[in-house]
């Protein structure tokens, strides 16, 4: 687990001078699991979930403020360098977008173990000062899940844990990374000043919001009749016809690609399950709409005026790639 992090980082076309990460070590996966379920477990004060609650409000907010600056979620591939301390997007353009970042903590999902960075002797020094402030927050609060270097925990235990380690240290934000195909690597970022802007005008932005509830409205009533009926296949064909009707009334493409193509349910159009939804600018031109259900993206569209009307035109599928958002 501690050995797993290597000088670089990344996700796409591997960066020149990158070296894969190693996916193996002296223990195998049985060794593995067995000394992780040795590993301490907590339960958080009171004091230190109230800290996390707040903490998890804010990541949203940030969230979305790095999607508005950086363009996070529009990149094509990521890399990030232990020798830099900066995380580079590659965006389909060419054009690229580099951050600082410090690593906080990072998490194995196959024994559920968690390290704090400031206990990883496979990092430098540099890249962990935020991860030791989580350390002198959690000595002050005697919180213990901030002052055991390694520990047993679940993703969403880990996630509060960073969101409000990244909090405390003035962080711009906290994103994941993933490591080895399976682990994740906690990063809190800290944008230049100049970079912190962006966003969009708020009217411009209710507008292409409300496309996207106009466009979704008949798939959940659709996905929502569907389940009404008992999933009866004798009315899947009007209902489906409804939601093609739709796309056909509030897409431009000239392919097929994002067609509705099924009924299901829960659906991810359900707007009782919106956390939120929020609109910043699309780099490839107009904006781009994102709605938060749970802890996920479910959809990303990018919106573009056609006429005197607002379209959609894409979908970024993986544009929830990097985010971390608290359950």
């Amino acid at each position: 687990m501690i050995d797993f992090l290597k000088r670089i980082l990344w996700r796409g076309e591997r960066p020149s001078g990158a070296s894969p990460a190693p996916t193996s070590s002296v223990d195998g996966p049985a060794e593995a699991q067995a000394a992780a379920s040795e590993l301490p477990r907590f339960n958080l004060t009171r004091a230190t979930q109230a800290q996390v609650e707040a903490a998890s409000a804010w990541c949203i907010d940030r969230n979305i403020e790095l999607a508005a600056s950086l363009g996070l979620g529009q990149h094509e591939c990521w890399s990030f360098s232990q020798e830099t301390g900066r995380l580079t997007l590659v965006f389909p353009d060419g054009t690229e977008q580099a951050v600082a970042g410090q690593i906080l903590a990072s998490f194995d999902p196959a024994d559920k173990s968690f390290v704090w960075a400031w206990d990883n002797p496979s990092l430098r020094e540099e890249l962990t000062r935020d991860a030791s402030r989580a350390l002198a927050l959690g000595q002050s609060l005697s919180e213990p899940a901030l002052t055991t270097g390694k520990q047993h925990a679940t993703f969403t235990h880990a996630a509060g844990l960073v969101m409000l380690a990244a909090q405390h240290a003035g962080a711009g934000g906290v994103c994941r990374l993933k490591a080895n195909g399976w682990s994740t690597v906690f990063v809190a970022l800290h944008p230049d000043q100049d970079s912190r802007n962006g966003g969009c005008d708020p009217v411009a932005a209710e507008a292409h919001i409300a496309v996207v509830r106009s466009y979704e409205t008949p798939l959940f009533e659709a996905d929502a009749a569907y389940n009404d009926s008992g999933m009866d296949s004798e009315v899947q064909g009007g209902l489906f016809a409804s939601k093609l009707q739709s796309y056909a009334a509030h897409w431009a493409r000239d392919d097929d690609y994002h067609q509705p193509c099924s009924l299901s349910w829960p659906s991810d159009c359900d707007p009782s399950r919106v956390r939120t939804r929020f609109a910043v600018p699309a780099r490839e031109g107009g904006m781009l709409v994102a709605t938060l259900v749970e802890d996920r993206i479910v959809s990303a569209y990018r919106i573009e005026t056609h006429g005197p009307y607002l379209k959609i035109v894409d979908n970024l599928i993986d544009f929830n790639d990097l985010y971390l958002w608290p359950s």
